[in-house]
């Protein structure tokens, strides 16, 4: 009951009216100054950040427990998407590193299968000739000394005092091929040459053959181009 000589409020004010009609309206009012500050902070909190305003409602939700204090003009983001997102980043660098450990670990074994081997090559042929195109002789015979088998040589005039040459031997199952230069020297019925010879390449047992620097050296017969040949060094494979 207001007090005697106090006019009472009116029943059907303005506020009174809208305020039925629209119960959410002044829930996003922030409290009035006169109230003390104690209050003013509680339903400020109650009405606001518990989200009873509509227009708030969008930032805050009950589903959504672990969710950070509401930022304006941000959406919150769930603490949870945080753990996930570093959760997955770590699976990923775990992944990767394990992937080229393994790969590291395959290359070294190869690299150490491929030089575990080296060969002290002392070998000699003799061969006749095939064929002859210009200055180059197509000679064919027997290899002899640490490797046997089947041997092949085109052997190049390149001048009167320079020869190139191509040296293939054929092991069993496998095969290994040379290049050399070095220098000619004609002594009327008989023609020496000396030079160093280089691996390139090879198959079977011989795949990763490599040399350099291998002594290569021989004699031709200038009446039938019969080839005698040497050849000694190391090389790995």
């Amino acid at each position: 009951m207001p007090g005697r000589g106090t006019a009472p409020v009116p029943r059907h004010s303005a506020r009174n009216r809208v305020r039925r009609q629209d119960p959410n309206r002044f829930l996003c009012e922030k409290p009035s100054a006169s109230l003390p500050v104690w209050l003013e902070r509680g339903l400020y909190r109650t009405f606001v950040i518990g989200a009873t305003c509509p227009s708030l409602e969008r930032s805050h939700s009950k589903t959504r427990p672990f969710q950070t204090a509401p930022t304006p003009g941000r959406r919150p983001v769930p603490i949870s998407s945080f753990v996930h997102r570093k959760l997955y980043f770590l699976a990923a660098l775990a992944a990767v590193a394990g992937v080229l450990a393994l790969h590291g670990a395959t290359g070294a074994e190869g690299a150490t299968a491929r030089v575990a081997r080296s060969l002290s090559l002392v070998e000699s042929g003799r061969l006749r000739l095939t064929s002859h195109k210009g200055f180059t002789l197509n000679e064919q015979g027997v290899a002899s000394g640490t490797i046997s088998g089947s041997l092949f040589l085109h052997l190049k005039v390149v001048s009167t005092r320079s020869v190139s040459a191509e040296l293939s031997v054929y092991p069993s199952g496998s095969s290994m091929t040379g290049v050399a230069s070095g220098s000619y020297t004609n002594r009327g019925s008989t023609a020496s040459f000396s030079g160093t010879m280089s691996i390139v390449r090879g198959t079977g047992k011989y795949a990763h053959a490599r040399g350099s620097g291998l002594a290569f050296s021989g004699t031709v017969q200038r009446s039938n181009d019969a080839v005698t040949v040497h050849l000694s060094g190391k090389l790995s494979y």
